[in-house]
C-alpha cells in the first residue's frame, strides 16, 4: 500500500515540477489549465482508495479459528485479520446516482486497512462477532468502534434521521475536499514556484 502511495505521490510531484519548468521556460502559456492541477485531481482520486483499501467484493475466510476478510484493491489483494481488528469506523454519504454510500472502514494490528460496503450481511455479522469476541477477552485490547459504526452493526440504536442527514452531508464535504484538495494544492504550489510576472 505505502509503495503505491509513494509511486502516485512521486508522479504527482514530478507533474508539478514539469508544469513549473514549462511555464518558467515559456514553453507553455500561463493561461492554459495547469498540468499540476490535473495531476493533483488524479492523484487525489487514486491515493484515497489505495489508502483506505476500497476494493471489490469482500470474501470472508475462516481457517483454523482465524477469520479474515480479503478483497482486491487498487494496490492488489488485501487481507484483514478479524482476530486482530483494532478500529472500525463508518462512512456515509450520497452517491452520484442519488443513493447512499454506507461503508465500514476497518484497521487491524498489522496496519491493513479495508473498506466494507453494506452489501453483505454475513460480513457485518462476522465483524460484529469479532468485536464482541474481543470485548469478552481481558487479554486483548478493546477495538475502537465509533457509535455510528456500532449502529450499523446492531451494537447500538440507530441514530435519528437528523443525525444521519448530518453524517451524510459531512461525508459529502469530506469526500469533495479529499478529491479536490490535492488539485487546488498543486495549483497553488505551482503558482508559488513559478513566481510573479512570468
Amino acid at each position: 500500500m505505502r509503495r503505491w502511495i509513494a509511486i502516485v505521490s512521486g508522479v504527482w510531484a514530478a507533474a508539478v515540477v514539469i508544469d513549473v519548468a514549462l511555464i518558467r521556460t515559456h514553453a507553455l502559456n500561463e493561461s492554459y489549465v495547469p498540468l499540476s492541477m490535473i495531476a493533483g485531481y488524479i492523484a487525489g482520486g487514486a491515493v484515497l482508495p489505495i489508502w483506505y483499501g476500497w476494493g471489490g467484493r469482500v470474501h470472508l475466510t475462516v481457517k483454523a479459528g482465524t477469520r479474515s476478510l480479503t478483497a482486491r484493491t487498487l494496490s492488489g489483494p488485501r487481507t484483514l485479520d478479524l482476530n486482530r481488528l483494532t478500529k472500525v469506523r463508518r462512512f456515509e454519504t450520497i452517491n452520484r446516482t442519488g443513493g447512499f454510500i454506507d461503508e465500514l472502514h476497518l484497521h487491524d494490528e498489522h496496519g491493513v486497512r479495508l473498506v466494507v460496503d453494506g452489501s453483505s450481511p454475513s460480513i457485518d455479522t462476522a465483524i460484529r462477532q469479532a468485536i464482541e469476541s474481543a470485548s469478552s477477552q481481558s487479554d486483548r485490547p478493546t477495538i475502537k468502534v465509533t457509535r455510528h459504526a456500532q449502529a450499523r452493526l446492531g451494537l447500538a440504536p440507530q441514530p435519528r434521521l437528523r443525525q444521519r442527514v448530518l453524517y451524510r452531508a459531512f461525508g459529502f464535504v469530506l469526500l469533495i475536499a479529499a478529491m479536490c484538495g490535492p488539485g487546488l494544492g498543486s495549483l497553488i504550489v505551482a503558482a508559488a514556484l513559478t513566481g510573479p510576472g512570468l
